[in-house]
């Protein structure tokens, strides 16, 4: 039996050294951690994929933009393509004397508010609406130009300098063809501000900015700083037609870009975010969190740990408690916050008096 009562108190001092025993204090603490990390984490999570949605809505809307830029954009030059293709089949233009195609150009320029020019294939001004007939007009030769007389189509050119006015301008250019054969090229001239204002007519939210580049990557028109950067290059060449990108504007602000290519005049059209409106949002809201998170950490530990330090001191009154009935002396009354241990060291209490009234017998 000795051995046997041995070989347990054993086993009880290894599990003892196994397993070692830490304070009520540090059980809360764990207990607490345990309860509002996964939270946090949980709240990060979730605030993380709205961090993703949002930016997929911002992303989302600023395609649509773009679009709704570049069908308004295409809705005025088709008009203009197809006045061109009116004159381009106009009797008068099969006559010598091309001073009543002059009438019918001003005629037109007045109905489409645009000028109206037509040249030979080598580029030479024959008829100007803005100049009068009969005055000397200068040669104009556009990049465009071959284009139009290779493959006998309407083609729209890029940002170029006006001969006449000296003002950036772009261009549509149809071919009159005679015989299957480029006879004369016809053109109808936009200023850059004038490709603004159809920009401006798409309502944009504030701050988005819209633009459009050439086909050579040259501004055309920016609802933002119009006359600054007008008619400059700019360092942006997509690989896509269509896309969304983080990019850095003409002025240097960075900015979250989506862009379409028209495919009417072959144009870049975008929309601009400034990504301070993207971001900012989203990081105060992962500040809020990170501070709440802080707070309730801070909050629930002190609570823990306040709340350990009572359990433990009413802990040591019991265990002082069982010492004085462990001495044979009588024991206290026990008063702490913990009800539990109030019962318990009554018990004890009891158990003293009963086992003082034993040995008194």
């Amino acid at each position: 039996m000795q051995n046997v009562g041995r070989e347990r108190e054993t086993s009880l001092e290894r599990f003892s050294h196994k397993r070692p025993a830490f304070s009520t204090r540090t059980y809360l603490l764990a207990l607490v951690l345990a309860l509002v990390i996964p939270s946090l984490v949980f709240t990060g999570y979730v605030l993380m994929r709205y961090a993703g949605t949002e930016r997929l809505r911002i992303e989302e809307q600023a395609a649509v933009e773009a679009r709704n830029l570049a069908a308004a954009i295409d809705l005025r030059v088709s008009g203009l393509i197809e006045a061109l293709r009116v004159l381009a089949g106009s009797s008068n233009l099969d006559e010598p004397d091309l001073s009543n195609f002059h009438r019918r150009a001003i005629e037109m320029r007045d109905i489409v508010g645009r000028n109206i020019v037509l040249r030979d294939a080598n580029g030479q001004q024959i008829v100007n609406a803005r100049i009068p007939w009969g005055e000397p007009l200068p040669r104009l030769f556009l990049p465009a130009d071959a284009s139009v007389k290779d493959e006998n189509q309407t083609v729209v050119s890029g940002v170029f300098p006006s001969p006449v006015s000296q003002r950036s301008m772009i261009s549509i250019i149809t071919p009159v063809l005679r015989e299957q054969k480029t006879k004369y090229l016809l053109s109808v001239a936009m200023e850059l501000e004038d490709v603004r204002l159809l920009l401006s007519e798409v309502s944009l939210p504030l701050r988005h900015i819209g633009a459009i580049l050439d086909q050579q990557g040259v501004l055309v028109a920016r609802t933002k700083d119009h006359e600054t950067y007008s008619g400059k290059p700019v360092k942006f060449a997509p690989a896509r037609s269509t896309g969304v990108a983080n990019t850095i504007d003409i002025d240097g602000q960075r900015v979250l870009t989506a862009w379409t290519t028209s495919g009417i005049t072959g144009w870049i059209v975008m929309s601009s975010v400034p990504r301070n409106d993207v971001d900012t949002p989203l990081i105060e809201a992962f500040v809020v969190l990170a501070g709440m998170g802080i707070v309730t950490l801070l909050g629930s530990t002190a609570l823990a740990w306040g709340v350990g330090d009572r359990i433990s001191s009413s802990l040591r009154s019991l265990n002082a408690a069982g010492a004085d009935l462990g001495a044979r002396k009588r024991t206290n009354p026990i008063h702490t916050p913990v009800a539990e241990v109030n019962e318990i060291g009554q018990a004890l209490r009891e158990a003293g008096e009963r086992l003082n009234d034993y040995e008194e017998r």
